[in-house]
């Protein structure tokens, strides 16, 4: 008996300690695709709570060649009309900002503050789907996702 209560307490502390059992999970998902004068580096990182997205973070670094460095503020003014939509929700932040040659973009989506209206505008997730679908759904459009 004290073997087996022993062996109980080994696998519950490890269980603890390594996050087995947890239902939360972090879908991290990224893709680097080049157009003419810029390299875009993309990084998502979807937070799960038992099953429901809680959090999505996506962030773009745009590398623009030394020939273009004139135009960033056109590129980055661009590409804020772009997400413009984000802007205003509940729940929704973002933030772009010129740093050297880049144009980070930044969108961070914290579901559990978002009301209807804000939830409804992310067309680009979807709220309901799960860790499995998200996966899914990020490698059929070329992300390498863990």
């Amino acid at each position: 008996m004290k073997k087996y209560i022993g062996v109980c307490l080994i696998v519950i502390t490890t269980s603890i300690f390594t996050g087995c059992g947890s239902k939360n999970k972090t879908l991290i998902c990224s893709k680097k695709d080049t157009s003419t004068g810029m390299e875009i580096n993309e990084s998502i990182n979807v937070d799960f709570e038992e099953e429901h997205i809680a959090k999505a973070k996506i962030v773009q670094i745009i590398a623009v060649d030394d020939s273009y460095i004139s135009y960033m503020e056109n590129l980055k003014n661009s590409f804020e009309r772009q997400f413009a939509n984000y802007q205003d929700k509940k729940g929704i932040s973002m933030n772009t900002e010129i740093k050297n040659h880049n144009i980070e973009i930044s969108i961070v989506a914290n579901f559990g503050e978002m009301d209807d209206e804000a939830k409804e505008s992310l067309d680009i997730i979807n709220t309901k789907a799960t860790y499995s679908d998200m996966k899914k759904t990020f490698e059929n459009q070329s992300y390498i996702c863990k």
